[in-house]
This record gives C-alpha cells, sequence and structure tokens, in this order.
C-alpha cells in the first residue's frame, strides 16, 4: 500500500518561486543602495543591450511552482520517516 504526502519544497520554501541567478549574481556584486543606472549599466555588459531584463524571481524548478512536493511512498516508509522525525 502506498501513500501520497505533501511536503513543503525546501527549495523555494513553499513559496513557488526562487530568485533568479543573474540577478543573485547583480546584488552579490552591488551589496546595499543600487540605482537604475547601476542596473541598466550591469545588465547592458552583460548581454542584455537589447533583450529585456530576465524577472527577479522565477518559477521553482523543484516543485515547478506548485510550493509543495508531493510523492508516493510505501506505509513502511511513512513510519521511517515519522520515527526518524521523533
Amino acid at each position: 500500500m502506498e501513500i501520497r504526502i505533501r511536503e513543503k519544497c525546501a527549495d523555494c520554501l513553499g513559496k513557488g518561486t526562487v530568485p533568479h541567478p543573474i540577478w543573485n549574481l547583480f546584488y552579490r556584486e552591488h551589496p546595499g543602495q543600487v540605482t537604475t543606472e547601476d542596473v541598466f549599466c550591469w545588465f547592458k555588459a552583460h548581454g542584455y543591450r537589447y533583450l529585456p531584463w530576465p524577472s527577479e524571481k522565477m518559477r521553482c524548478q523543484s516543485c515547478g511552482g506548485a510550493g509543495v512536493i508531493e510523492e508516493w511512498v510505501s506505509v513502511k516508509e511513512l513510519l521511517e520517516m515519522v520515527a526518524a522525525q521523533q
């Protein structure tokens, strides 16, 4: 027998979105206050001269944007998981 379990996605913490990697890079290089000009110049230098900038958030690849991970587990596995949490 199997049971479907749902857990909050560990990658997006249940939000369904994660920061876009290019924005993570930008913020690492520009800690603190930034201006629109800073953003424009940085993205232009990184190949976005004629392309629109990507959104700061993107759909989580782990959960597909659902915020939860669903899987089927056997009753034995479920009992082992519960026992490990106690």
